[in-house]
């Protein structure tokens, strides 16, 4: 068992539960009609999957030696992702979301991912098209428009 990676995974579990019972003193809504709550309980949710998964992966796995910090490209991938994050932050009001997601998310895939353009190029496409349907047409949330209109 290895406790210091299970211990933050306990740690995002009650985070996860605390998001859920926070978001439902707002109104949940439902599916077609969602209310301010919604999002944030299925965050919550998700949270909480996703740790429990972790915790049990976590506890089961045999320890190995070395720390991510003391991998150089750890700290490395790391300084990209914040750059990438950086950059995605200041360029969203100028080309407008769906734009900037679709690069965002190719250059994380070429660069930490390693992938082939081909690859990268189509995920990208459509990690971008599946955001902008669930933000800007389902949940009918205003985001930033770039120099193409979307």
């Amino acid at each position: 068992m290895r406790t210091r990676e299970v211990i933050p995974s306990i740690a995002w579990i009650i985070l996860g539960v605390m998001i859920c019972l926070g978001s439902t003193s707002m109104r949940l809504g439902s599916l077609s009609s969602p209310g301010p709550g919604l999002f944030p309980f299925i965050i919550g949710c998700v949270m909480i999957l996703v740790s429990i998964s972790q915790a049990i992966v976590y506890a089961f796995k045999k320890s190995e030696t070395g720390h991510f910090w003391q991998n150089r490209e750890g700290v490395k991938g790391v300084i990209i992702v914040l750059v990438l994050l950086s950059f995605y932050a200041l360029a969203l009001m100028h080309l407008g979301f769906s734009l900037c997601t679709f690069l965002f998310f190719v250059a994380i895939l070429k660069t930490l991912g390693r992938k082939s353009w081909n690859y990268a190029l189509s995920t990208a496409l459509i990690v971008s098209f599946f955001s902008y349907m669930v933000f800007a047409v389902w949940l009918k949330i205003n985001l930033p428009k770039g120099p193409l209109g979307i």
